[in-house]
């Protein structure tokens, strides 16, 4: 990974992640990264009001906060899985067709990405990559990054990704001492979760990333509970 002191590796129980080829220290820049496509999330888009799926989805979700069933304004870990399905419908479809305007070195990358809601690797699509694997920007827009994709999840995590204003892109950096081999883990969430028991966390990750999360400290945390 270029002059980064991480590098991708095979992990026991987790397929891929990302481990220090060194010892690291906190505030050190793990990794700094430019997405290689960027698809406009926007439900109202063109594409998507040209889309027959995406016009019924989002017919659904109206309907279903005319009748009071759903409010917008609401936290999302209060929103109905029927809702949060639908965007993620959306998203997908979105994906979709962004992936077939996209060069085929672009594509590749793209699919050599992870699929959590496809049932085998033949199965993959490039809409569930990037439901799985979209990280959302100020402007409304899911990104994907090829090295950033990589790293896995804690609640309790040894790096933050942070947001490179004005460049485009993100960096993560170390919060924490990191050993050389040393597994490099990032929060998801980014904070959000900050406070939440263990129980809150762990449905709004199965609820977003399709996982039960057995980070340390969720697990420390459920057996004290």
């Amino acid at each position: 990974m270029a002059s980064f002191p991480i590098k991708v590796a095979p992990l026991a129980g987790k397929g891929l992640g990302v481990v220090a080829t060194r010892a690291i220290k906190p505030s050190v820049v793990l990794l700094q990264e430019h997405p290689f496509v960027r698809v406009d999330k926007s439900p109202g888009s063109p594409e998507a009001r040209a889309n027959p799926r995406c016009v019924a989805l989002m017919k659904t979700v109206t309907d279903m906060a005319k009748a009071g069933q759903f409010n917008p304004r609401s936290e999302f870990s209060q929103w109905p899985r029927e809702i949060v399905e639908c965007f993620e419908c959306i998203l997908e479809e979105k994906g979709n067709m962004a992936y077939a305007k996209l060069d085929e070195e672009k594509r590749k990358k793209w699919m050599a990405l992870s699929d959590v809601h496809a049932e085998s690797e033949e199965k993959k699509t490039p809409g569930g990559i990037l439901r799985t694997n979209g990280i959302d920007d100020d402007e409304n827009h899911a990104n994907l990054y090829e090295q950033l994709s990589r790293m896995n999840h804690s609640c309790s995590p040894n790096a933050l990704r942070v947001s490179t204003v004005g460049q485009g892109g993100v960096a993560v950096v170390a919060n924490k001492d990191i050993s050389e081999g040393e597994e490099v883990l990032i929060n998801y969430m980014d904070g959000a979760d900050d406070g939440l028991p263990v129980e809150e966390r762990r449905k709004h990750l199965m609820l977003q990333y399709h996982f039960h999360c057995t980070c340390d400290l969720c697990m420390e945390q459920e057996r004290t509970s």
